[in-house]
């Protein structure tokens, strides 16, 4: 059978597949008119489809075909169907499947056939490692030619970079040999749930549901059309939604290919057909690939969503292919309007200008259309307008160019008509070029470089591990002088790679190519566009990434002010841009700017994007990093655990953000002195972060650092100090010895050496950390002061008393005048100061730092806070040495009564039993002095596992006090037996 016309019964198959069967039988008569064998095929394939409902044994007319045109034999007579092709989706079968022959594929077990299709099958199988299930779409051995195996390898690494939670993500591609010959194979992502129509039919969803499912599906579309994709047979069948009402798109290039690539396709030469008749536009119904561009899929989301709302086609489609395509290129589609009056107005003229036969007129992105119907859905004006008289007078010159011939009007109608649409067609042609630009410079310049022989260059030998930051290095410096004349291109191309050295954790190079792009979308675009200002939030955030915090901060809200006035503050742009300042807010201890700043972006994106869109967690994760910063631990797990929750099940176990969600938690767990739960939770994310991420990403680097944490407060140094060395040897190679994150990295070992009582070596970090903040970020900037600290506090451990007052009189000095009196930093420095004057047995100072952290962590944090609460413990130790016990008993009491009600089996709350206990000893009060301090020493002793080690001398006071009780009590032989007790557990 010729392609041609296997093109057409499998399109005419799937119309009337979705049809009613009591509709079917006309429309197949009407349709096929007197072509007799095209409506016999028709009604055996459909025919077989019905039966397999029914009898799991049957199998459709259509899967014999199928491999009698691919030239391959019968998987399995007696295998059941679905009424789902390989090409129309990954629908859910209506019968289970049984396995082929060949049981595995490549490294996949078979488990079922899903559907089937021209180009070849899909199965759902089993893949060991990772354990995951995927759907894998098996290209069929007599299909496949050398020129297809190598469209599959360009493809791939193009396919690699759409990561977008509307698209079907492709995970791996690869060749089998099954007998037959080699045999392609994709494996991807399998999505369960209903084809979009379906869905929106069997949920009953309104105009504007329908409308906001759509948007995200151009928004998907988009996103792969920025990195050179298109889709090329975007239909209903093609997108699914799934249980949580998220679409998703499927097939995403495995039947196509970029334009750059359309001579190397196996099924796009000049002159065939690739795609679905209904949904094609008018320039790919010409079937010359040179003619496609991203506009084309801009059309098929035009037909989709005609379809979506009108629940029928914009027109009727002949079997014959040269009708078909008369129909597609001339005649108009019906208009919505007449179907239904709900539709007069902006939606009817939205989906007019989708369906534009021409395309300069289209809409000249995915993301335009996107932003027309978020426009229509806020009650925003939209961007479309009504066609003008003139260009209906244009294109009823177009239809009856006998009946124009002569008439003077029509050409000046003409002439003007061309003139009002050359600004359009120069954008649309931007746009067209921009994607094209993209791809042949990813292609040619980054992707090809996988090639030893594209590699060899005079100066270049071939590397066959290449590495990518190798590759973007290349590439990058390939950019200048390519694009003078063609600045938006340069601007995008920059912008591409830029996001790539970002996703690298190499924020430097990233900041280097937005800073570039930002300069000529200021010159070709202005200050005011889009584009320029989603590039400036970009230079922000990579500053923010740089740890240069008072310089993010101003180009953020640079940013956003432009953006709430041009773009709204409902834009997803505008709510990246809060989102990023909310961030700085966060990591400068601005904990109140930053939660309501998250709040509003979350309010937001609840109800535009709803509860389980990818953004609205993330959201939900930054609040709750914001509870855990003030402590607010109760609070923070719920809302973590809930988003990790949802994560899971949409995103999966392995991806970044489910993996975020993980390490949060964990730091909550080590917070509370659940340190097994930490490590464990911990240890889980750093595994999986290693597999999917790599061992140098930034985010497995702080999993290392988090779990070293949680190994220095169970006092398992030895593993603690190799994860800190070995992660700041790392960042130090990577990132530079400058870097925020490698000063981090120093932090931490030093942290290390400074609980394994190596403190000369925490001195020496110190000081080598803070010498380099002080150039890089300033005397004044709050690391730096959190590294004088530190130093501070190695200096009094090793009892250089003077050196360390002196130290922190200076850092208090200076954070209380850039950080504010109830700043966290400040009031945690001050209590550091507090406890080491404690220990010099100056308890008068110990006792005025003590008082004024508590006082200010009530003031600033309330009362309801384990910060504040542990201060008030150490005021309490103050009192206690200079035995003004009346004054010990209302802080103890307090404290104790907040865990008991907060955090009941925290061990503070035992240590504060404790307290109160020798409080009571202290006014004679022994009966009643007695069960606390023995409860608040059993307690403690029983939760020694959750007790950081630097904090384990507090089982020792507790002890002690029991011996002054039996003392003052006048019971020695207790007294005795505690201090045997104290001395034979030292």
């Amino acid at each position: 059978m010729e392609p041609h016309r296997w093109a057409v019964i499998e399109s005419l198959y799937e119309r009337a597949s979705e049809l009613d069967p009591a509709e079917r039988a006309a429309w197949l008569q009407q349709t096929c008119g007197d072509d007799v064998i095209l409506l016999k095929e028709l009604e055996s394939l459909l025919a077989c489809a019905d039966a397999s409902l029914s009898n799991p044994t049957a199998r459709p007319r259509m899967a014999r075909l199928l491999d009698h045109i691919a030239g391959q034999s019968d998987i399995d007579s007696q295998a059941p169907s679905s009424a789902a092709t390989a090409d129309s989706g990954i629908a859910p079968a209506a019968t289970a499947m049984t396995s082929p022959l060949h049981s595995k594929i490549g490294p996949y077990r078979i488990l079922r056939l899903l559907g089937e299709g021209g180009m070849g099958l899909v199965y759902e199988a089993e893949q060991e490692y990772p354990r995951r299930t995927v759907a894998l779409k098996v290209i069929r051995s007599g299909l496949s030619d050398p020129k297809l195996v190598r469209r599959f390898e360009h493809e791939l690494l193009a396919l690699g970079r759409l990561q977008h939670p509307g698209i079907a993500q492709i995970y791996e591609a690869g060749t089998a040999d099954n007998g037959f010959g080699p045999q392609p194979y994709f494996a991807m992502e399998l999505v369960c749930g209903q084809r979009l129509i379906e869905y929106a039919d069997a949920h009953q969803l309104t105009t504007k549901q329908r409308l906001e499912l759509m948007s995200r599906v151009c928004e998907a579309v988009h996103h792969a059309h920025q990195r050179g994709i298109i889709h090329r047979d975007l239909k209903p069948g093609n997108i699914l939604v799934d249980e949580t009402g998220h679409p998703k798109i499927l097939d995403f290039g495995v039947a196509r290919v970029t334009d750059s690539d359309a001579r190397m396709t196996h099924q796009t030469d000049v002159g065939q057909i690739v795609g679905t008749l209904a949904y094609m536009s008018p320039e790919q119904v010409m079937a010359d690939p040179l003619e496609l561009d991203t506009r084309s899929d801009v059309y098929s989301l035009g037909v989709v969503l005609y379809q979506l709302l009108a629940r029928r086609l914009p027109y009727k489609i002949s079997p014959s292919l040269p009708e078909a395509a008369r129909t597609i290129q001339e005649e108009e589609p019906t208009p919505l309007s007449t179907i239904s009056g709900a539709y007069r107005g902006d939606v009817e003229t939205i989906v007019g200008k989708a369906l534009e036969k021409d395309k300069t007129r289209r809409y000249s992105s995915a993301a335009e259309l996107a932003a027309d119907i978020r426009h229509y859905l806020h009650d925003e004006p939209i961007m479309a307008r009504p066609a003008s008289t003139i260009y209906q007078l244009q294109k009823f010159a177009r239809r009856h160019k006998a009946l124009v011939l002569g008439i003077t009007a029509v050409f000046v109608v003409l002439l003007a008509g061309i003139i009002v649409s050359m600004r359009e067609a120069a954008r649309a042609n931007r746009e067209t070029a921009t994607s094209r630009a993209i791809s042949d410079f990813l292609q040619s310049d980054l992707l090809a470089q996988a090639s030893a022989a594209n590699q060899a260059q005079p100066n270049t030998k071939p590397d066959p591990d290449l590495k990518v930051r190798t590759a973007l290095d290349r590439a990058a410096a390939r950019i200048s002088g390519r694009f003078l004349k063609q600045p938006e291109i340069e601007a995008a191309i920059r912008d591409t790679i830029g996001q790539t050295y970002m996703d690298l954790g190499l924020y430097p190079e990233a900041r280097t190519q937005f800073e570039r792009a930002l300069d000529l979308q200021r010159r070709v675009l202005g200050s005011k566009d889009p584009e320029t200002l989603k590039t400036l939030n970009r230079i922000g955030y990579s500053a923010f990434l740089q740890g240069k915090y008072p310089e993010a901060e101003m180009l953020l809200r640079q940013t956003i002010e432009v953006q709430r006035r041009v773009l709204g503050t409902g834009h997803r742009d505008t709510l990246s841009s809060l989102d990023a300042l909310a961030d700085v807010y966060w990591r400068q201890s601005k904990y109140p700017e930053a939660e309501a700043l998250y709040s509003e972006v979350l309010s937001i994106q609840h109800r535009l994007l709803g509860p389980e869109h990818p953004d609205t967690l993330e959201s939900m994760h930054d609040i709750a990093i914001v509870y855990f910063e003030q402590g607010k631990y109760p609070q923070a797990m719920e809302l973590e655990n809930q988003t990790l929750e949802i994560r899971r099940r949409v995103l999966g176990s392995d991806h970044p953000q489910t993996l975020a969600s993980m390490d949060n938690l964990a730091s909550v767990y080590y917070a509370q002195g659940k340190y097994s739960q930490a490590e464990a939770l911990e240890g889980r994310t750093l595994e999986i972060r290693r597999r999917v991420l790599g061992p140098e990403h930034p985010e497995t680097l702080m999993s290392m650092g988090n779990l070293a944490n949680v190994y220095d407060s169970e006092g398992k140094y030895a593993a603690a100090e190799t994860l800190q060395s070995t992660s700041l040897e790392i960042t130090r190679r990577i990132f530079g010895p400058e870097n925020s994150d490698t000063l981090m990295s120093m932090n931490n070992l030093a942290n290390v050496y400074f609980a394994e009582g190596k403190y000369q070596q925490a001195e020496g970090l110190y000081t080598e950390a803070i010498q380099i903040q002080r150039r890089v970020l300033g005397p004044e900037h709050p690391d730096t002061l959190a590294s004088i600290s530190d130093l501070a506090g190695a200096y009094a451990a090793q009892g250089k008393y003077k050196e360390a007052e002196a130290l922190y009189s200076q850092d208090l000095e200076v954070e209380h005048r850039v950080l504010g009196p109830e700043h966290p930093d400040f009031l945690g420095t001050i209590s550091a100061a507090g406890s080491m004057y404690q220990r010099e047995g100056k308890y008068s100072q110990a006792e005025t730092y003590a008082a004024q952290a508590l006082a200010g962590r009530r003031h600033a944090l309330g009362s309801e806070d384990t910060d504040t609460m542990s201060s008030a413990a150490d005021l309490a130790l103050a009192y206690e040495s200079q035995g003004e016990f009346a004054k010990v008993a209302p802080l103890a009491r307090e404290s104790m009564e907040f865990y008991e009600n907060q955090q009941p089996d925290n061990w503070q709350r035992f240590r504060s039993e404790s307290l109160l206990g020798a409080s009571l000893t202290g006014q004679k009060n022994y009966a009643e002095a007695e069960p606390l301090l023995l409860e608040g020493n059993e307690g403690m002793v029983v939760r020694k596992e959750r007790i950081a080690v630097p904090d384990l001398y507090q089982i020792k006071l507790a002890r002690m006090r029991l011996i002054e009780l039996y003392l003052a009590w006048g019971k020695p032989a207790k007294a005795a037996e505690w201090r045997k007790n104290l001395l034979g557990r030292r």
